[in-house]
């Protein structure tokens, strides 16, 4: 509004009559240019201070949008988080089964190997425990490693938990390896060479050709299928199998 009252008066000392007199038109001009020069220099002011306020919004403004952006970036991560934990949750729930695929890859990766037959019993059981069980001994049957008696699986009741001691995740494994011999006394079964380590892991030893290896063959072929087996002795219950005997304990699901 300054510059266009200065500009106005430059208009009409110059170019009307509404002055009279020299003097009064070169004061007129003066006093036009003065506030001409005034107003520019109020509309250079207030442009910095409005580029400089401008400025400071704009930061602001990209600072919020980043903090946004980052909380967003936050909020997908903790979702995909919470949603992997809600698969990883729904895989542990689910019922422990034998799919028709391992079935044929467990019979076709043993079809070479020594037979003989192996025993599977469960202590403390549920519905999914008994039903695991079942096909698990069907998978053996079907493999050539049944019994050949009526009883399937030997279900002992609750006399049989397995306490898993620190560092040992036998307790999380569907199958579990149990080998037996007399109380009070070092357990060896001949031909096979079995170690467990500290941190939970089996070593074996023994031979392919040789029948009393089994156990360790088993375990290869579970292996093979996805299904990782723990393994552990135990020198009580007679009533189950004689000293030097192993069993495929399949415990509850934990």
């Amino acid at each position: 509004m300054i510059v266009i009252l200065g500009v106005l008066g430059e208009f009409v000392a110059e170019f009307t009559k509404f002055l009279n007199g020299k003097t009064a038109k070169k004061k007129f001009e003066k006093l036009s240019v003065l506030v001409l020069i005034f107003g520019l220099a109020i509309e250079l002011l207030a442009h910095s201070t409005t580029s400089h306020i401008s400025g400071i919004i704009t930061a602001q403004l990209n600072e919020e949008a980043g903090k946004a952006r980052k909380a967003a970036g936050d909020a997908t991560e903790r979702a995909e988080e919470l949603r992997k934990k809600n698969i990883e949750l729904e895989t542990k729930l689910q019922p422990r089964r034998i799919t028709t695929k391992q079935k044929e890859a467990f019979a076709n990766y043993l079809k070479d190997f020594p037979k003989s037959p192996v025993k599977v019993f469960v202590g403390i059981k549920d519905s999914e425990t008994k039903t695991y069980a079942s096909q698990i001994r069907a998978l053996l049957d079907e493999a050539g490693y049944g019994t050949g008696k009526n009883d399937d699986v030997v279900d002992i009741g609750a006399n049989f938990i397995y306490d898993s001691p620190i560092g040992d995740l036998a307790k999380d494994l569907p199958v579990f390896f149990c080998f037996f011999g007399p109380q009070g006394e070092s357990i060896e079964w001949p031909g096979l060479k079995i170690t467990w380590q500290t941190n939970g892991d089996t070593v074996w030893t023994y031979l392919p050709n040789d029948a009393r290896a089994v156990p360790a063959i088993m375990n290869s072929a579970f292996l093979q299928i996805g299904i990782n087996a723990g393994c552990g002795a135990r020198t009580n219950w007679p009533f189950i199998s004689k000293p030097g005997d192993w069993m495929i304990f399949i415990p509850q699901k934990f």
